[in-house]
């Protein structure tokens, strides 16, 4: 996987976060989040996977793109590992829910597999393994089966068995009740109780989200802080559950459709196309830099271009062999541009296949990820 990171969409003060954006500023973001993919496509046969973990898109006045990658330093999960460590190779991805999280298959075995690609979500990770490793021997948790491990050796993910287990009803209050009493026990806090975040596997709670449990040495404060984040919050779940649904309901996440396959062939593109997972995210932990920061040997060994590329229609793709789910392409039109080229000199729409990008409407103040192949609760703060 390599983050290509670009400058944000919009300015900070624009606030984003509840949605209040208007029908003119969620048409402004569609419409750059295209124009930034159309450059990468047409940036695509430069980019060296595998060769660094991140990459910056610049631009100058005139409009042409460049793509310039670095290898960069990432947070170093500390937590000891207890069970076996794996490459990221070994997994076979099925369904990508979130930027984070993953459905696949390990050993012939349906996982989950929770990945960090930057500070945050590696930040994210070893709390996920605390979690885990605060609540062992109370039976109330998915079993961590493997952790995932980078070139270099460090953790950067966990496996996990799949979440499948129901959301919790009416009529497993004394099970719930009961699990947080015994959690609370050790001094521990669950800041995740939420109707989604709370599952029923084999008539067992299992807790989802276990980066969202804290130790609280005070029993003064633990007690504080469980009135708020436990009971009270327990309280109002199942006040709002209907004692008389009892059909199972599996966790949302589980239910999100898959980010689908973009279709970014290369330019010129008689290749066989390569196919990519793009997701988009919000989160960006670091400014965006200088150009002049680069070493000139990396601003001259990166390729810029001002071409603009269409994609093939879904048709000629099914003729090439290629299977292509309609249901999850969707062809929308980008900016008209006027080709160089005299045998292209009329201005002609270009068509991109898009799929589903994470945070697709918000503020882009994270980096764009590309993993190639060929062929409502605060629960991060107490």
């Amino acid at each position: 996987m390599i983050v290509i990171q670009a400058r944000p969409l919009v300015d900070s003060s624009v606030q984003l976060w509840p949605p209040l954006q208007t029908v003119e500023l969620s048409f402004r973001l569609d419409r750059e989040y295209l124009y930034d993919l159309e450059h990468i496509q047409t940036l695509l046969s430069f980019i060296e996977f595998g060769k660094t973990n991140w990459a910056y898109m610049f631009s100058n006045s005139k409009g042409a793109h460049q793509i310039v990658q670095r290898q960069r330093s990432l947070y170093k999960i500390s937590t000891p590992t207890w069970v076996p460590r794996i490459e990221e190779q070994e997994i076979t991805y099925v369904k990508w829910i979130l930027v984070d999280m993953r459905m696949g298959r390990w050993k012939e075995k349906d996982v989950d597999v929770i990945l960090g690609y930057e500070d945050h979500y590696l930040q994210r990770v070893e709390a996920t393994m605390n979690g885990y490793r605060r609540l062992e021997g109370l039976d109330i948790t998915y079993a961590v089966l493997a952790h995932v491990i980078s070139g270099d050796g460090s953790v950067i993910g966990v496996v996990t068995e799949p979440e499948v287990g129901r959301l919790v009803q009416a009529q497993d209050r004394s099970l719930v009740y009961d699990a947080i009493t015994r959690l609370q026990r050790r001094n521990l806090i669950y800041c995740g109780i939420h109707w989604s975040k709370i599952h029923i596997l084999d008539g067992k709670v299992r807790l989802s989200n276990l980066a969202s449990i804290f130790y609280i040495e005070d029993l003064g404060e633990l007690e504080k802080k469980a009135e708020k984040r436990h009971w009270q919050a327990l309280e109002a779940l199942f006040a709002s559950l209907d004692p008389n649904d009892e059909e199972p309901k599996q966790a949302p996440e589980r239910a999100l459709k898959p980010i689908a396959y973009q279709l970014l062939p290369g330019c010129p593109a008689p290749e066989r196309p390569r196919f990519i997972r793009f997701l988009l995210t919000t989160y960006l932990p670091q400014g965006f830099p200088n150009k002049k920061r680069f070493s000139k040997s990396e601003r001259t060994n990166a390729r810029s271009c001002q071409r603009s590329v269409v994609a093939p229609s879904v048709e000629s793709v099914s003729a090439e062999g290629l299977e292509v789910d309609r249901e999850d392409v969707t062809d929308l039109p980008l900016s008209i541009h006027r080709q160089n080229n005299r045998q292209h000199s009329r201005r002609e729409s270009k068509l991109l296949l898009p799929g589903q990008p994470y945070w697709h409407c918000h503020r882009r103040k994270g980096p764009l990820l590309l993993n190639s192949s060929n062929g409502d609760s605060d629960d991060s703060v107490l």
